[in-house]
């Protein structure tokens, strides 16, 4: 377990060889005398330290969010158990509707506004 801690430090190996491998693209490029192969070479070495760049990204974006997953992890738990509370009443929580009383036939309807068109109150015909 505490080991985990220490893995997104493994990354700098990675990063190195990247890194390492841009200085040598590097090198020869400056021994190249043309045109395309030196574009090429500067491609590459953009390349390199783009990923180098993302990696090392990751890693920080790892060590600053790492920390929630466990509140997230209880968040889950707690949800869950209120699912299943909900689930032992025989009442799902998105099945569940409220009750509403029965208008009665000689009530007073609210009038029909003139602009405001549906309210989507719905009248059963006895």
């Amino acid at each position: 377990m505490c080991m985990l801690k220490f893995m997104p430090l493994m990354v700098v190996v990675p990063i190195a060889v990247l890194l390492c491998l841009s200085f040598f693209v590097l090198y020869v490029m400056r021994k190249i005398d043309g045109k395309a192969l030196k574009l090429f070479g500067a491609v590459v070495v953009a390349l390199l330290w783009l990923s180098a760049l993302v990696l090392f990204s990751g890693v920080i974006v790892k060590a600053t969010y790492g920390s929630m997953r466990g509140k997230d992890m209880m968040h889950q738990k707690r949800k869950m158990e209120c699912v299943s509370r909900m689930m032992r009443n025989n009442r799902p929580l998105a099945m569940s509707m409220p009750v509403r009383e029965q208008a009665s036939l000689d009530a007073k309807r609210p009038a029909m506004p003139k602009r405001g068109g549906n309210k989507g109150i719905v009248y059963k015909a006895e």
